[in-house]
């Protein structure tokens, strides 16, 4: 991946700025501004990542490495969790269902470290809670190995329904989009889903409770994205869900580009494997730096669990589900039924009758004044 130089950074920063405030486009913003304003470090991200164009074969390279070295001892299902010094170790996942509907929760971790296997069980308790589960994931691992019980594969420019109102969990299954087709339903499905539950409120309805995952979640929550525009749906799911009983899990393989702010609202917080420099010293801010520099040496679903003060190893198996998810029902364009013929009218006697003199009223009629107008 080529590193931008600062002139492109400035120079999409500034593309950045002018989308978000097209009104004042005569204004052309200083670098000092664009940096206050988290644009310099959005520009960074996207130049980064190259979202939209060949995104997912450049983090091909930076995890090759990583998950090579992971894949041996995921293999082993019987695998045993690592000794860490000076704090206990764990031998199963710990997971709060009602501090996640209450604040969220957060899974990192490089490929192959067991973040969706993570994200798989949380999702399942919450369902044993009669909790909605929305997942939206773009490698159709979810649908192949999780049990939520339905699928919604999502096909380029094909318009589709579905209802929250059935109350059935259920993934996106987004394999076939671009990523920028992917933000796009994301954040059309976050609006819906709010306004779902706004009027449900309004209504003096109880409101049900949707938890949503985002897998690949710095793709919706870049560093930058509570400033901006473009991920208002997202923000405002973030900020003010839980008073309509929305709340959210991000889980990601690259800590360093999610939101700072947006990180400070999930507090149940999973670290797996990772050696990517920047990912370390990002997640040191929120973990610690005696912590964060052992997650490296963390096996194929081992994680730093942090939940307020408290940090403890946990180990997680390899998630196994035997029920495939079925067809999300009453969606995707299905055609309305057709109307039943209607019988044809039938006319009685009376009717017969009338039609008749009246017809032969006119006829006769009409030889009156063919009679008269040869006699004149």
């Amino acid at each position: 991946m080529t590193t931008p130089t600062k002139n492109e950074i400035i120079q999409k920063a500034t593309e950045l700025y002018m989308q978000d405030n097209w009104k004042n486009f005569d204004t052309t913003p200083e670098p000092e501004e664009l940096k206050e304003e988290g644009y310099t470090q959005r520009a960074r991200n996207e130049l980064m990542s190259n979202v939209g164009n060949g995104f997912f074969e450049d983090i091909k390279d930076l995890v090759a490495e990583s998950e090579y070295k992971l894949v041996k001892i995921k293999e082993n299902e019987q695998q045993k969790p690592s000794d860490f010094e000076n704090f206990p170790v764990e031998t199963k996942e710990t997971f709060d269902p009602q501090e996640a509907l209450k604040s969220g929760c957060y899974i990192s971790g490089t490929t192959g470290s067991g973040k969706s296997d993570l994200g798989m069980l949380h999702a399942e308790q919450l369902m044993h809670e009669d909790v909605t589960v929305i997942v939206f994931d773009a490698t159709m691992d979810w649908m192949r190995r999780s049990s939520v019980p339905y699928v919604i594969t999502v096909e380029p420019e094909k318009i589709f329904q579905y209802s929250f109102d059935l109350e059935r969990s259920f993934i996106f299954d987004m394999s076939l989009l671009n990523v920028e087709q992917q933000k796009q339903l994301v954040k059309m499905v976050c609006s819906e889903l709010w306004r779902h539950q706004v009027r449900a409120a309004q209504d003096g309805k109880t409101l049900r409770w949707f938890y949503l995952v985002f897998e690949e979640g710095h793709l919706y929550f870049p560093q930058g994205c509570m400033r901006s525009k473009e991920y208002a749906p997202l923000v405002q799911l973030v900020t003010g869900g839980r008073n309509f009983n929305i709340r959210f899990e991000v889980i990601t393989q690259f800590a360093s580009l999610i939101d700072k702010d947006v990180m400070k609202y999930m507090r149940q917080r999973y670290f797996g494997y990772t050696d990517e420099p920047n990912d370390t010293e990002y997640v040191s801010g929120f973990l610690g730096r005696k912590y964060s520099e052992q997650l490296d040496s963390l096996k194929a679903g081992e994680f730093l669990y942090k939940h307020g003060r408290e940090v403890r190893q946990i180990y997680n198996e390899i998630f196994e589900n035997k029920t495939k998810p079925q067809p999300y029902p009453k969606l995707l364009n299905v055609q309305s039924e057709p109307e039943p013929d209607q019988p044809e009218p039938q006319l009685d006697n009376l009717q017969v009758a009338s039609a008749i003199f009246q017809i032969g009223s006119l006829l006769v009629f009409l030889a009156a004044c063919a009679i008269a107008f040869l006699s004149w």
